[in-house]
Order: C-alpha cells, then sequence, then structure tokens
C-alpha cells in the first residue's frame, strides 16, 4: 500500500496537467503583473535622453598626442582617455555653471553616457533628465566643457613645454658665452680647434631648440568641433512601454506558476485518475465521465451511454473473476451520491446480463439508491436486523426487471444501532445462496464505520472515489478499513465532482450511530472514532423485550 504523495508534481507531464487544473492562477498572476507593469509605468517619471557628437581632434601642440603606451587605441588621440575625461570634476563642475545647475558636478556626470562609435574619433555625449530641454541643454553644456577644458589644457602644456625649452636655450647660451670668452685667450693649436668644434655644437643646439620653441610661444589650439548638436528629444526613453508590460507580466507568470504549485501541493483532493494509481497499489476498475443535461445522481445512466459502458466493464471483471466474487461491497471515501450511483448501476448491469441480483440498501443515510431503482423506501433491512419482520415479507422487486431485488433501508433505522456481526453473516449467506450476486451499498466511510462490518461478510469491495472531492487520506483509510477485516479490495472506480444540488444523500448527522460530520474534524480522529464505533467481533443478544427470530423465515433456493 502507498503512502499520500505530497511532493508535487516530478515529471514535465505532471506539470502540464498543473497547468491544466490551475490554469485559473497562472492566468492571473499573468495578468495581475501586466497591470502591475502598466501602473509602474505610468507612475514611473519620465526620462528623455540627448546626445551631441563631438569629433576630437590632435591639439596641435608638438609632443602632447594624448596617448599613453600600451593603450587600446594606437592612434594620435586615445579616445579611451577622453572618455573617462567628459565625466571628471573639471569637465562636470563648468558643465554645471553653465546649465545654471544646483547640483553638484559629480551629479550630474552620473547622467552622463559616453560612447565611442568603432573606427571613428567621435564621442558621444548623452546627457539624460527629466524635460527634453534640460536633456539637450545637459548634453551641449558638457559638450562645450570638454573643448574648452581640452584646449585648456593644451594651452597650458604648450606653455609648460615653452618653458622647459626656453630653460634649456638660457643654459645652453650661458655655456656658449663663456666658451666664447676662452677662445678669445686661447692660441692657434689643437686645443682653440676642439674649442671651436664644441661652439658649433652648441649654437646648433640653440638653433634647434628655438625652432622648437617658436610654435609653443604663440600656439593655435584645435582641441575639435560639435558635428551633431543635441536637439531636444519628442519621446522619453524610459519607460518603454513594451519592457515594463513584458518584464511585468513574466513576473506574475512566475508568480501565477510558484502560486499554482503550492496551490497543488497543499490540495489533498484526488484529481483524477492517476492519483489513485500513484496513491493505492490498486487498479481503476472504471474512470467515468456523467452525461451532460441528465438528472444522473438521481436516475440509472442511459444504457448505450459511455458511463454505462465503463460499469458494464466492471461488472464483466466481477461476474468473469477466478474464484466467488457473488457479495460485492460498494462504498465510498466520501460524503455524496457517488455510492448510490454506482451501486444502483452495477446491479441493473449485472441483472441486464441475466443474473439474479439482490441490492442491499445498508446505508442508513440515503435512499437515493432506492429512488434510482424505481422503488420507495419501506420496511427493509433495518426490521430484518432489528428481527421484526423477515427479509421475505420486505424484499421488493424493481417495476420493469424481476431480476432486480431490493432491500430497502427500512422505516426503523433510527432504532438500528450498531450492526450485530451474527445477524450479518447470517443475512449476507442467506442472500448469497437465494441470488446470484449481492449488491451491498454501504455508508461512506468517514461517516461510520458500517461499512467495515458489512466488508467482513463481503467476498470484494469496490470504493467510489470523486474527482475534487475526495481527499487523498480518506481513500487510503477507506481501503485500510477493508483490508484489515480481510476484504478484498477489487479496484476503485473515479467519479466526477457532484454539484451541491445532485447531493440528495441525509447529512452524517442523521446517521443512527454517527454524529460528527468528518469535514469538521481531520482524518486521524474519523478513523479514532471508526475504531471505537466498530461492531464487536462476538454476537450481540437479542433485546430481552423482542422474541429471538431469524432475519429469515425460511432458506429457500435462488429464483429464477
Amino acid at each position: 500500500m502507498s503512502k499520500p504523495d505530497d511532493t508535487g508534481p516530478d515529471h514535465l507531464a505532471d506539470y502540464g496537467l498543473l497547468l491544466r487544473r490551475r490554469w485559473r492562477i497562472v492566468a492571473a498572476g499573468l495578468l495581475l503583473g501586466a497591470v502591475v507593469g502598466f501602473v509602474t509605468m505610468r507612475v514611473v517619471p519620465p526620462t528623455y535622453e540627448a546626445t551631441t557628437n563631438v569629433l576630437v581632434l590632435p591639439t596641435g601642440v608638438p609632443g602632447t598626442t594624448g596617448n599613453v603606451a600600451g593603450g587600446r587605441t594606437q592612434d594620435a588621440i586615445n579616445l579611451d582617455t577622453e572618455a573617462q575625461l567628459v565625466t571628471s570634476a573639471s569637465v562636470s563642475n563648468p558643465a554645471g555653471e553653465l546649465m545654471h545647475s544646483r547640483e553638484t558636478g559629480a551629479d550630474l556626470a552620473e547622467r552622463v553616457e559616453i560612447t565611442v562609435p568603432p573606427n571613428s574619433a567621435v564621442l558621444s555625449i548623452t546627457y539624460s533628465d527629466n524635460t527634453p530641454a534640460k536633456a539637450a541643454r545637459g548634453a551641449r553644456a558638457f559638450a562645450k566643457s570638454y573643448l574648452t577644458n581640452r584646449k585648456a589644457t593644451a594651452e597650458r602644456q604648450a606653455d609648460q613645454r615653452a618653458e622647459s625649452l626656453d630653460r634649456q636655450r638660457g643654459r645652453l647660451q650661458k655655456k656658449l658665452k663663456r666658451l666664447n670668452e676662452d677662445i678669445a685667450t686661447l692660441p692657434e693649436g689643437t686645443e682653440r680647434d676642439l674649442a671651436g668644434a664644441e661652439k658649433r655644437s652648441l649654437t646648433s643646439q640653440i638653433s634647434d631648440l628655438g625652432e622648437k620653441l617658436t610654435p609653443l610661444q604663440d600656439p593655435s589650439v584645435d582641441p575639435g568641433r560639435v558635428i551633431t548638436d543635441a536637439a531636444p528629444p519628442t519621446e522619453p526613453s524610459q519607460p518603454v512601454p513594451i519592457l515594463f508590460l513584458v518584464s511585468g507580466a513574466a513576473l506574475g507568470l512566475l508568480a501565477g506558476l510558484f502560486l499554482a504549485v503550492l496551490r497543488d501541493k497543499n490540495d489533498h483532493r484526488i484529481r483524477d485518475a492517476r492519483d489513485v494509481t500513484s496513491l493505492l497499489d490498486l487498479p481503476v476498475l472504471a474512470d467515468i465521465e456523467l452525461p451532460e443535461g441528465t438528472s444522473v445522481w438521481t436516475n440509472l445512466l442511459p444504457s448505450k451511454s459511455g458511463a454505462a459502458q465503463e460499469i458494464r466493464q466492471l461488472q464483466h471483471v466481477i461476474t468473469g473473476g477466478a474464484g466467488a466474487r457473488r457479495t460485492v461491497l460498494v462504498t465510498s471515501a466520501s460524503i455524496g451520491p457517488a455510492t448510490q450511483l454506482l451501486a444502483a448501476n452495477l446491479t441493473a448491469s449485472l441483472a441486464r446480463s441475466g443474473k439474479q441480483v439482490i441490492h442491499v440498501c445498508a446505508d442508513f443515510g440515503s435512499e437515493a439508491g432506492t429512488r434510482m431503482l424505481g422503488l420507495r423506501n419501506a420496511p427493509g433491512l433495518a426490521e430484518v436486523l432489528l428481527e421484526s419482520r423477515p427479509v421475505d415479507t420486505v424484499t421488493q422487486v424493481a417495476p420493469g426487471n424481476a431480476r432486480i431485488h431490493l432491500l430497502a433501508p427500512g422505516l426503523r433505522t433510527g432504532d438500528a444501532g450498531d450492526l450485530p456481526n451474527d445477524r450479518l453473516s447470517m443475512l449476507v449467506g442467506l442472500l448469497a445462496n437465494r441470488y446470484d450476486h449481492v449488491v451491498i451499498e454501504a455508508p461512506t466511510t468517514t461517516v461510520t464505520a458500517d461499512a467495515q462490518a458489512w466488508a467482513q461478510h463481503s467476498d470484494v469491495a469496490v470504493l467510489a472515489v470523486q474527482r475534487l472531492h475526495t481527499l487523498r487520506e480518506d481513500a487510503l483509510d477507506a481501503v485500510n478499513q477493508m483490508e484489515l477485516v480481510g476484504c478484498e479490495v477489487l479496484g476503485l472506480v473515479v467519479l466526477p465532482r457532484h454539484k451541491k444540488n445532485d447531493d440528495h444523500s441525509v447529512p452524517p448527522e442523521r446517521y443512527p450511530h454517527s454524529s460528527t460530520h468528518p469535514v469538521a474534524a481531520p482524518p486521524s480522529q474519523h478513523r479514532a472514532q471508526r475504531r471505537a464505533a466498530q461492531p464487536p467481533t462476538q454476537p450481540q443478544q437479542p433485546a430481552v423485550d423482542e422474541p429471538e427470530q431469524q432475519p429469515v423465515m425460511r432458506d429457500a433456493g435462488r429464483s429464477g
């Protein structure tokens, strides 16, 4: 026997079934996520972006290429370095002054994004703000501040280099002056010739320094120029409607899937035949879908319907199996009309196959089975068990089919009390000798222990469960009840969930010896109540004020 499976879906096919069962939760999550995305899109303030493209040119100052050794670019200008300079304090602070902004340069720089198009000497300066005008003004300000800073930096570098060259030339000129004085005092000869050669070298160096110094004294610096000025954008760059809607829908879908899995895992109801086979080591004898538009919970199924054919297959299992399967107990693991529907239709199917069948309405809380077979409640099983009427006098014959015999619940069900084991054994034995099959319609196992009492005297039991109604724990407990008294559970029949107005059974508190509604207490409490209500193993003695008599007056042979 398996145990309840609370692990949830394990295979891909299980997730497909989960989506079919919980599609409303998933769809609600998807819709809610899309709505949240839409609301967020409307709440988030718009952001506008404007871009200024700046062509960066060499400054024209000798010795200042702007590149570094080992840099990513090997051109005259290192655009990676220039891109970093755009967001530096030396550029962002003057840009803030141009914009007349009260924000710090660091805050303004956070709104700037620099990109370098491939194979170009262009910097794309993009500035974002909450209005189109501010975005365009910011992009222009940063571009202007960058070019101004680049020009000032180049001029400063030119001045510094000019000063350095001028100092070098001054030192050489002083050295040349002293050398000239020395040459004037030297006589003709080798020493004078060497001094003349040194003089020529110093003169050449001074001339070279002068050539380098001339362009630095009045430099013509060209830092670059704006090739595309920023224009106020016509649409915001953020929020992007499709992005917010898709993101919200995706998050809602994930949340819906999570809630669907969680809801499915915490749902202990039997959902389909797959749940039965995974829960119990028992076959599904029939998976019934009831026809639409008919009162199937109060009348017999149409003989040509698919549901009736499922019952017919069950009938073949009972009549064609090995061993004696003449006494069949039908019960269910949940409150509802499932037992009456299955038992009455099984009785009708057995009768249509030519068998003499007696239908025992052992569920004192419902008369639905009696009505389905076209009969009414009258003195019956309760009177037989109380030994006030012999079974011959209370057995009814169904109209239209003489092979169907019925033992109604009776009129004194409130006096029946606990079922006496000896009388049940004698009654079932006599009925089994008289008829081909005995179908016992027992009450649900979640309310009373009567089904277990009848199971002791039955050959096989058939358990009815309802989709999205029967709890897995109750189905497992029902099978255990049958097996504990040695009754073979032939299998389970899966039925759909009934509507409230289709349940014509009597509430649990109307049962003679059951006062607890199964929904109001946990399964463990029901099991304790059923063990307490289990009939004694020793036969009860009849009441002293009633004459002792047998359930039947005579042991007649089978009819028909």
